[in-house]
């Protein structure tokens, strides 16, 4: 009965443990930060906005926009243009 015990606390604590990891693995995962944003307006497109106010491609816009959809941008649609990935 003692060894069945000792195994129990020796699971518990192992599973503690990785749990632990986890939690805290997720909790330290960073979100972009905006610190500007732009209006989408007529005519515009990803390319555009990243050029005019990125000074790169659409890499870096994506970047700090992770749900961006290029092929579907919409007249107000609200895109970070200065910001951290």
């Amino acid at each position: 009965m003692g060894r069945a015990n000792n195994q129990t606390l020796f699971f518990s604590f192992n599973l503690l443990l990785l749990l632990s990891f986890v939690v805290i693995g997720s909790a330290t995962t960073k979100k972009p930060t905006c610190l500007v944003v732009y209006g989408v307006e007529n005519g515009d497109t990803c390319y555009a906005i990243a050029e005019k106010y990125l000074k790169e491609s659409i890499p870096a816009l994506s970047a700090i926009n992770p749900n961006i959809n290029c092929a579907n941008l919409f007249v107000g649609q609200w895109v970070c243009v200065i910001g951290q990935p």
